[in-house]
């Protein structure tokens, strides 16, 4: 069961997931003491559970801990909780290089050298600690993002590191330490695991920073295993940029199929690549000279009189022949040849320990992919070297052809070696019978191993809907069930090829990615679709209410939304509104259907869509005072009322309690107001002002329980007005005054003979 956010796991509280391997899930955590954030592995419980795997996973946390270099992502601690095992690494905020590469393509060499360099290093101080990290590819490699500092390199995930005196590199459940890829062959062969593991993964992961490839890009497991166990075809090397003989040689020794002809270490390697990629200054001169012929005999110290051929160009020197492609180094002398064969790149184990062995190994202290100061070009026979009585590799091999052509055998991975006592061939049986051997395995459903066995989905489509997000991917051979990722946060597991994401927010911008599981939990690699835009949210609340100028809509506002688009029917009365109300002025009266949409800043958003009926009638807001009084109104504003009375709404004066009126003049100059109240409250407001300007002598209320007041004697102005006890009235007020007439009048002209 994967954490997800919110959730606490051994005391830190789960921020989101940062992604899924076949060892475990990583997530990113808050520090329960400390104000810091973690990155945070959990072991898959398939594997917490497995006998021994706890001992052997809390000794190698142990040592990892050990580790400090600047380039190696710091372990905290480490632990168990819930049955499954755990431990806590420095978060490095940042794309791993795997990431990088597929978004921007391959690296410039300066960039791939910085990474290089950082990393070996880093590997160099944990094989120093004796452990050897046995993963190294580029998901591994985490870059910082750019600051002040620039671009740093860190190397992580050492959970599967493991002590350099291991002999076995499977698990207990048969899965591989290693990502096949990357894998040396000494591991799919149970072989003692050393640092020249890294060294090799090390080599692969150059080539892939520097052309966008894998060395071994097959899909299916047993090819990959068998391509590995071969060796890479000479096309390969093709990929690398042009006129890069040095770095092909270079890469080519790190991918050697023995463990002892590898470099030395990890900087020794990251030294060879830089030096491989370094410009050289161009010099005018004479014509290169043709270098002559190498012979199988040491030639006095001094000699070569070649011409350096261009390192940019992979022309040589016509005599020159093509540039070595070893599947280990150094090749084994021919017999006879004085000197014996010297198998380290220090230049110890040769006959003659004296000055052809220079401070670093080499003549000149040089790594041998580059021309020798002051002595002849690879190809010629080196002098005073460890390989004096027989040609340097640059040249044919002795006894064989050069590995770089067709072999007499026809094998890709290199011609004979050199023929007589002491020579090596290949051995092709290994790899042979353990290609049989997973054959055999896969015939009776025995898993040998898990994490390469289910491609990726293919491919994973997004589209943006009123309810969610819908996503469709291809099904993959062999899975059970897939993984869905927002944003790199685990989401759900589903057992079709769609899922409809409801969660995704209103107008966010987000990322899905699909990862295929198998039977027993092991997972593919992610497929990452393109970022989408999830449809905004509909507009929350949305009411209307009839007032007396027209219809206010009012609603919630929607996150990420930038203005309103309002409807009335079939017409967009708005396209901008800002804000969440809306006052629709004035609307014919009749049955209305109002929708307000939510649009985001570019439009790009699907939006959806919130609407409510709402009937309008001619009297808005004084729609209950025109039925209580229908008999002295007109059916809609305007003339035709009682006594010819022309009438119209009107909307209280701030200052009044009222919530509707209706004004009626009629054609003697008489005036007539019908008001309506909220509430109790509000019509006891208006007795109470009523009650400051009336008669205290008149009548205070009327036949049939009715209050009522009237102005005092002696003004230019008669006014009355009055309530109701009736449920219907209870909360209404009918006022009339005429100016220039009396109480009397306007009993006579109304109170006695209106129809209210």
């Amino acid at each position: 069961m994967e954490l997800t956010a919110g959730t606490v796991f051994a005391g830190y509280r789960v921020l989101r997931q940062l992604g899924v391997g076949g060892m475990g899930s990583v997530y990113l955590v808050q520090h329960p003491r400390l104000p810091r954030q973690d990155a945070m592995k959990v072991i898959h419980p398939h594997l917490s559970s497995a006998p021994g795997y706890a001992a052997r996973f809390e000794r190698e946390a142990e040592l990892a801990c050990t580790l400090d270099h600047p380039a190696l992502v710091r372990v905290h601690d480490r632990g168990c909780d819930e049955g499954r095992l755990w431990l806590t690494m420095q978060f490095v905020d940042g794309a791993d290089v795997d990431q990088v590469l597929r978004r921007e393509g391959p690296m410039t060499p300066a960039r791939a050298v910085g990474i290089l360099e950082a990393v070996a290093d880093g590997l160099d101080h944990a094989h120093a600690m004796g452990l050897v990290h046995r993963d190294v590819k580029p998901a591994n490699i985490l870059l910082s993002k750019r600051g002040v500092t620039g671009e740093r390199a860190f190397l992580g995930d050492f959970g599967i590191a493991h002590t350099s005196e291991a002999t076995r590199q499977l698990t207990d459940t048969g899965a591989l330490l290693a990502s096949l890829p990357y894998a040396a062959p000494e591991q799919l062969l149970e072989r003692p695991v050393t640092g020249a593991v890294d060294v090799y993964a090390l080599g692969c992961v150059v080539f892939e920073l520097l052309t966008g490839q894998r060395v071994f890009p097959h899909a299916s497991p047993l090819v990959l295993m068998g391509a590995v166990l071969a060796g890479p075809r000479p096309e390969t090397w093709d990929a690398l940029p042009p006129g890069r003989t040095g770095l092909r040689e270079v890469l080519q020794r790190a991918l050697a199929a023995d463990p002892a002809d590898r470099p030395p270490s990890c900087t020794t390697l990251a030294a060879a690549v830089r030096d491989a990629l370094a410009p050289v200054p161009t010099t005018v001169g004479p014509a290169p000279v043709p270098a002559p012929t190498p012979v199988p005999s040491p030639a006095p110290a001094g000699v070569g009189t070649a011409a350096h051929p261009d390192p940019w160009s992979d022309r040589s020197p016509q005599s020159s022949p093509p540039p070595p492609g070893p599947p280990s180094w150094p090749p084994q002398p021919a017999v006879g040849s004085p000197a014996a064969a010297g198998g380290s790149w220090d230049g110890r184990g040769t006959t003659d320990p004296g000055p052809q062995a220079g401070p670093g190994g080499w003549a000149g202290g040089r790594y041998p992919t580059d021309p020798y100061p002051g002595g002849p070009h690879p190809g010629e026979p080196l002098p005073g070297g460890p390989y004096a009585g027989g040609p340097y590799p640059g040249g044919p091999y002795a006894g064989g052809t050069h590995p770089g052509g067709p072999p007499p055998d026809g094998s890709h991975t290199g011609g004979a070696r050199a023929s007589g006592t002491g020579s090596r061939a290949p051995r092709r049986w290994p790899w042979l019978l353990a290609v049989l051997l997973l054959l055999a395995a896969a015939a009776v459903g025995i898993v040998v191993w898990r994490p390469w066995a289910l491609d990726r989905p293919p491919s994973l489509a997004a589209d943006a809907g009123a309810e969610g997000v819908e996503l469709r991917w291809q099904p993959v051979e062999g899975a059970v069930a897939y993984e869905v990722h927002r944003d790199g946060v685990l989401l759900d597991r589903s057992d079709a090829t769609t899922y409809l994401d409801t969660g995704a927010g209103s107008g966010a911008r987000v990322t899905y990615s699909v990862a295929a599981v198998a039977g027993d939990g092991e997972r593919s690699a992610l497929t990452t679709g393109e970022t989408v835009v999830s449809a905004l949210h509909p507009v929350g609340d949305l009411t209307a209410e009839v007032v007396m100028t027209g219809v206010a809509l009012s609603w919630t506002a929607v996150d990420n939304a930038e203005r309103y688009e309002v409807h009335r029917d079939d017409d967009v009365l708005e396209r901008s509104a800002a804000g969440s109300s809306f006052l629709d002025e004035d609307p014919p009266p009749g049955t209305h259907d109002y929708s307000v949409v939510a649009v985001d800043e570019d439009g790009d958003a699907p939006s959806s869509t919130a609407s409510l009926v709402q009937e309008v009638s001619p009297w808005l807001a004084a729609a209950d005072l025109a039925a209580a009084f229908r008999d002295l109104l007109p059916e809609t504003p305007g003339p035709g009322g009682w006594s010819d009375a022309t009438c119209q709404t009107y909307e209280p004066r701030s200052s009044s309690p009222a919530a509707a009126g209706i004004a009626c003049t009629y054609p003697s100059g008489l005036y007539l107001e019908l008001t309506q109240y909220p509430d109790q409250a509000a019509l006891e407001e208006r007795i109470a002002q009523l009650d400051e300007i009336a008669d205290p002598s008149a009548p205070q209320g009327i036949d049939g329980g009715g209050w009522y007041r009237q102005g005092p004697p002696g003004t230019d102005r008669a006014w009355e007005a009055w309530g109701f006890v009736q449920p219907e009235r209870r909360l209404m007020e009918v006022y009339v005054e005429w100016v220039g007439h009396s109480i009397a009048d306007l009993d006579a002209a109304f109170y006695n003979t209106a129809p209210y």
